[in-house]
């Protein structure tokens, strides 16, 4: 469909505007990081300035942190209580500080813009046409209240500059440009129209406020701690490691705002172009502006000219994602995670010993703040690129490379942190005296960080590859459907917000289950991997851990498959997907959803199987009894057994669901086994007496349990699929070239 539709109508553009922009998603990040570095810079003026390093010290007795942490909890939390007082009020005067001077430069903003380009209001009388041209303009652009108009008309240069604060807009140019709207009107109509595109698209607010985040944090935060930290004696290795951390938390900031105001440029010129799509003119004005290249592409607030002389022919650079940006924004989210997880542990150094609950929070809470952010903007991402494969008839390439460039930039991040620490202490600065005992070589503990990092960076990225997986296959479905609907916003929004509540599941709350697991089996010597699946089991029974699996659980089927159960009135397409003209064909899109004949297999295997439960029984190894904690009678090795069983008949059933429908096969697997452990559990129940009181063991064990399973071999049968259907992709071809 979709590549008959490229031949057809080679020149339409689809529309971003369809799904978040960059611009939100970058700012975001920009915000959350800035207020993370500004607690981290707050922290060193208050070791530094009060030298709390040393007053430490000398209350540990020379014991190091980590130490009197493992050996005397007690201790370490009464002498760090003395000066905790300085580092609170410390990093609580860094915080309003930032949001002092972020918020005064973001009210002034508007003001020194008029004093700096001397601007001067618009008096209709004075320049009738300009100004009829002008409201002309407005009303194309849509705009409810039209900007405040005002100019320079003495000034030289071509310049236009939209600008101001909410619900009071400004539009500034110099009198150069109102003479172009006499000598070449398309001219001024281009450059007007993209400034009027920023109002429209309601990013004058964000990128104002990124420029004043990046001054305020200059101010607020770099200077206040170069200033104490220059005040101080320092030797070179505490100066290699300060202008280093400051190179690398200043460039984050600094190249994170210069993407909010590129992305923003590249949105204002799709809009515009949407409205008064004249090539020549707009060819004509990016000659004028001076190309960008190398690395101030990066450093550049503007996009390269090229770049944005593309849109003309297609905005599917718009849907792509960029490698160097899946990498800010995993170093970016590494960071947030480090400081978040510095805080809590401020908070835990207050806490009574015996508060279980804040040493979970300490784990769970830095992550659970960083991995919506990182999942959200990942998922906006896989849409946007999922909805340009379906348009243009070709399969999405860049989960892949999305999820390897995020691992990367989480993993290389956090060790880059505390390596500058190691350094740090190397170097002959503080710590060395724990340095100089470590009797491992360099090279060898080189070697060894070096292959801790890369294996990190191999898990992650599996992981991230089938979350993203996930998140893909549901905007398939998804907009097959809405391609019919008004606006694909409502199911994109769901998606969004499920796969951040999947990804905190998985990424957060998932490892402190297997965690758990793991700590809880090390203590009972139990070392089996019938064991170890049942602690795991054992622990998503605890509140709220229970109900975050089984929304995880259900959500991973139910989102992308409830696609099918969606019946649009109109079958024709509404015009959404294309800025501007839209096709007079219908380039139809079909659900790639099978749920009858999921929902077919699954109930037919879990009704044979659960009917056949006596003699299906697996065999239980030795000691199996004993591993997972039930006494050795008769009656629980059946219970036992018959669990064991229907995990087992689950995974089969996954199995044969991805052999049996092509596309789309994980979620139909997973609906499937989902429906057989439920039949399952029934059967189980009605087999083994007491009913009522094993009927919520068995059901977490075995929908859960048989999750596992069910996962684990769709996954292996797909992998194993894949080079399968390659071969016999390729056997007719060569059939055709030998006839």
């Amino acid at each position: 469909m979709s590549a008959v539709l490229l031949e057809t109508h080679p020149r339409l553009r689809l529309n971003p505007f369809a799904f978040p922009s960059d611009t939100t998603l970058r700012f975001i990040l920009l915000f959350v990081f800035v207020v993370a570095a500004d607690i981290r810079r707050w922290h060193g003026v208050a070791v530094v300035g009060f030298d709390l390093g040393r007053k430490l010290d000398e209350c540990l007795g020379g014991t190091p942190l980590v130490g009197a942490a493992l050996s005397d909890l007690a201790k370490m939390q009464g002498c760090y209580g003395l000066l905790l007082p300085y580092e609170m009020a410390a990093i609580g005067a860094g915080l309003l500080l930032l949001a002092a001077v972020t918020g005064a430069i973001y009210w002034y903003y508007p003001v020194w813009e008029v004093r700096r380009l001397r601007l001067t209001p618009l008096d209709p009388a004075e320049a009738p046409e300009l100004f009829a041209t002008l409201e002309e303009l407005c009303n194309i652009a849509g705009l409810r209240r039209p900007p405040e108009f005002l100019w320079n008309p003495v000034s030289s240069g071509h310049l236009a500059l939209a600008f101001g604060r909410p619900r009071v807009y400004r539009v500034g140019f110099t009198g150069a440009l109102a003479v172009l709207h006499n000598e070449s009107p398309a001219s001024f109509r281009v450059v007007m129209l993209h400034e009027l595109a920023h109002i429209r698209n309601g990013d004058v607010e964000k990128a104002y406020l990124a420029l004043a985040l990046w001054w305020g944090f200059l101010v607020a935060a770099m200077l206040p701690y170069l200033v104490v930290a220059a005040s101080k004696q320092m030797d070179t290795a505490d100066a290699v490691v300060l202008v280093v951390e400051t190179s690398i938390v200043t460039g984050i900031v600094l190249l994170t705002r210069n993407a909010v105001l590129r992305a923003r440029e590249l949105y204002a010129d799709a809009r515009s172009l949407a409205w008064g799509r004249d090539e020549a003119a707009f060819t004509r004005v990016l000659s004028g502006l001076r190309p960008i290249q190398g690395l101030r592409r990066l450093l550049s607030p503007h996009p390269d000219p090229a770049r944005r002389g593309r849109l003309l022919e297609d905005t599917d650079e718009m849907f792509r994602v960029g490698l160097w940006d899946a990498f800010g924004a995993g170093a970016a989210a590494s960071l947030i995670a480090i400081t978040f997880a510095f805080v809590a542990g401020i908070g835990f150094l207050q806490a009574r010993l015996e508060s279980a609950g804040l040493l979970f929070a300490l784990v769970v809470v830095p992550i659970a703040i960083v991995v919506p952010l990182v999942a959200g903007a990942a998922s906006i991402a896989t849409w946007r690129t999922t909805f340009l494969a379906l348009m243009r008839g070709r399969s999405s390439g860049y989960v892949v490379q999305t999820a390897g460039s995020l691992a990367a930039g989480v993993v290389l991040c956090g060790p880059a942190f505390y390596g500058a620490i190691f350094l740090q202490a190397a170097m002959g600065g503080v710590g060395r005296q724990y340095v100089d005992q470590i009797a491992v070589a360099w090279s060898s503990l080189l070697m060894v960080a070096l292959g801790l990092v890369a294996l990190l960076i191999v898990v992650l990225a599996g992981a991230l590859i089938l979350f993203l997986k996930w998140v893909e296959a549901g905007a398939t479905s998804w907009l097959s459907v809405a391609f019919h609907t008004p606006s694909p916003r409502a199911p994109c929004a769901i998606g969004i917000l499920i796969s951040c509540v999947l990804a905190l599941a998985w990424f957060s709350v998932g490892p402190v289950v297997f965690g758990s697991a793991w700590f809880a089996l090390h203590e009972e010597g139990k070392s089996s991997a019938l064991s170890a699946m049942w602690y795991v089991l054992l622990a998503s029974d605890i509140f709220p851990l229970n109900f975050i699996v089984w929304v995880s659980l259900i959500g991973f089927w139910a989102f992308p498959l409830g696609a099918g159960l969606w019946r649009p009135r109109a079958r024709t397409h509404s015009g959404w997907p294309f800025l501007g003209t839209a096709p007079r064909t219908d380039p139809s899109l079909e659900p790639p959803l099978r749920l009858l004949r999921a929902l077919l297999i699954g109930a037919a295997g879990g009704l044979a199987a659960g009917v056949s439960l006596p003699w299906l029984r697996l065999p239980l190894p030795l000691g199996a009894l004993h591993d997972v904690g039930y006494p050795e009678t008769t009656g629980a090795a059946v219970l036992l057994s018959m669990t064991l069983t229907c995990m087992v008949i689950q995974g089969v059933i996954a199995a044969l669901v991805v052999l049996a429908i092509p596309k789309l096969p994980i979620p139909h697997a997973m609906f499937a086994a989902f429906v057989a452990g439920c039949i399952l559990t029934a059967g189980e129940v009605l087999r083994l007496p007491a009913r009522g009181a094993l009927m919520a063991t068995i059901l977490d064990k075995v929908i859960f349990g048989g999750t596992l399973v069910a996962l684990a071999a769709a996954l292996a049968t797909w992998v194993l699929r894949l080079p399968a259907h390659a071969l016999l992709a390729r056997l007719p071809r060569k059939r055709a070239i030998t006839e």
